[in-house]
């Protein structure tokens, strides 16, 4: 009888799906990252991401209470 032999997922052989805008680090199938205004952005990554996004927003309690 002929069996079928499923080899493991070898992840160094595997290919991107796409990289991250920021880092560059490979982003692979089944792997969550963030899809932002049509690029990717990986966990590792976001918190950068948001700051520089959100720059122009950032302001002092002081310039809160004067507005």
């Amino acid at each position: 009888m002929w069996e079928k032999t499923f080899l493991p997922w070898d992840s160094q052989a595997a290919q991107p799906v796409t990289h991250c805008h920021y880092c560059g680090r490979g982003l692979y199938e089944g792997e969550e990252f963030y899809a932002v205004n049509g690029i990717a952005v990986c966990d590792a990554c976001l918190e950068w991401f948001a700051r520089g996004e959100y720059a122009a927003c950032r302001m002092s309690g002081r310039e809160w209470r004067q507005s």
